[in-house]
């Protein structure tokens, strides 16, 4: 997977027909909020969801690292507890 720029990554995820998830993330790029966003997008909670199509998937993961390169909190450990659980320290 070869890491490309947010705004290439927004473009491609609406090319793709996910502008909603791509607006979505354009929102609350730069905020911890996105995590909670990738969250609920990556894993499925209710045991019911089919998953992204592995293209969209890989843009929505590119973005997910460019984000987390550019802003992650020192404490890595609250970053993961806030991604997997939910949980703000």
């Amino acid at each position: 997977m070869s890491i490309v720029s947010p705004a290439e990554a927004f473009y491609e995820l609406e090319n793709l027909g996910y502008t909603r998830v791509a607006r979505e993330i354009d929102l609350l790029w730069g905020t911890p909020q996105l995590a909670i966003y990738f969250r609920e997008l990556l894993i499925d909670s209710r045991g019911s969801r089919a998953g992204f199509p592995p293209a969209v998937f890989d843009q929505i993961l590119k973005l997910f690292i460019l984000h987390e390169e550019k802003f992650s909190p020192q404490d890595k450990e609250d970053f993961w507890k806030t991604f997997f659980l939910g949980i703000k320290s």
